[in-house]
C-alpha cells in the first residue's frame, strides 16, 4: 500500500513539473534555451565525461576502442536530445492548439492549493 502511495506522490510531482513547463511554453512560446537550461547539469556531466575518459585512456585504464565507443555513445545521446528538442519546437504550435488549457490550468490550480494545504 505504501509503495503505491509513493508512486502516486512521484507521479503528482512529475505532473506538477510538466504542467509548469507547459504553462511556461504557452506564455512564452517553446524555447530551446529554456529546455537546455533545465537540463544543463545533465549535459555538463555528459560533456565532462569525454575529457575524463581521455585521461583514463592515457593512464591505461580504458582501451582506445572503449574510449571511442563510449565517446560515440555520449555524442549520440547529445545529438538525439538536440534533435528531440528541435522536433518538439516544430510540433509545439500543434500541441498548443489541441491541449485543453482549461484542464491544464485546473490541474495546476489544484496542485497549488494542495501544496498550500499541506503547509
Amino acid at each position: 500500500m505504501n509503495e503505491k502511495l509513493g508512486k502516486l506522490e512521484k507521479r503528482a510531482k512529475l505532473d506538477k513539473k510538466y504542467i509548469g513547463h507547459m504553462l511556461y511554453f504557452k506564455e512564452h512560446g517553446y524555447s530551446v534555451l529554456y529546455v537546455l537550461r533545465k537540463s544543463a547539469l545533465r549535459y555538463l556531466i555528459l560533456i565532462a565525461l569525454v575529457p575524463t575518459l581521455m585521461m583514463l585512456n592515457r593512464k591505461g585504464f580504458i582501451l582506445d576502442g572503449g574510449l571511442i565507443f563510449i565517446t560515440g555513445l555520449i555524442v549520440g545521446a547529445l545529438a538525439r536530445d538536440f534533435g528531440w528538442i528541435q522536433q518538439s519546437k516544430r510540433v509545439w504550435p500543434l500541441y498548443e492548439k489541441v491541449i485543453d488549457w482549461g484542464k491544464v490550468k485546473e490541474i495546476s490550480d489544484k496542485d497549488t492549493s494542495d501544496s498550500q494545504a499541506q503547509v
